[in-house]
């Protein structure tokens, strides 16, 4: 099935990163959505949350991740997500991923007991995933290869989800570094 690159009409709007003046350290970034064909300006996370990662999902949706949460908007309205409506493990967002199949995936960062699990969004469907075998912390490094494959970065070496399941790779398998 093809996706159609902008079925939202979203291209048509432009982002606004607000941050603190240098040497303030009272402010943290904002994020603010501009929408040419509505004539709006929605802001999207407050300034007392950080914007910690954008994407871009398969559908045209934007996706914010914040320290309350990920939000997405879908060429019309926001719809934030936290642990409390949905199935992530955590508030503090670390990276949000939107892969080619339509599945949008995230990392997180806070609680040490909580860093070791990646959770996917498959249409309504939220899984967590652990993998504290080859994270071993916070990570933000989220990619997708050719074949579909989804690949994150950790502090001990690197993990690839395939259709044969979870594999890690080390210095053991040619990484200059595990870090």
């Amino acid at each position: 099935a093809s996706v159609d690159p902008d079925p939202l009409g979203i291209q048509q709007g432009t982002f606004d990163i607000t941050f603190s003046k240098p040497m303030e350290t009272s402010g943290l970034p904002s994020l603010s959505f501009h929408d040419v064909r509505q004539g709006t300006v929605e802001t999207v996370a407050a300034v007392n949350q950080a914007v910690t990662s954008l994407a871009l999902d398969a559908y045209g949706r934007v996706w914010a991740g914040t320290s309350e949460g990920a939000k997405v908007f879908d060429g019309e309205n926001w719809t934030a997500y936290n642990t409390g409506n949905s199935g992530l493990n955590s508030n503090e967002i670390a990276g949000i991923f939107g892969a080619s199949n339509g599945d949008v995936w995230f990392t997180t960062s806070t609680d040490p007991a909580n860093n070791n699990v990646v959770t996917r969004l498959a249409g309504e469907e939220w899984k967590q995933y652990n993998v504290d075998s080859f994270l071993c912390g916070w990570s933000s490094a989220i990619g997708e290869d050719a074949q579909g494959n989804i690949w994150f970065g950790g502090w001990c070496g690197v993990g690839r989800l395939s259709v044969t399941g979870w594999k890690k790779f080390t210095t053991e398998d040619g990484l200059l570094s595990n870090e």
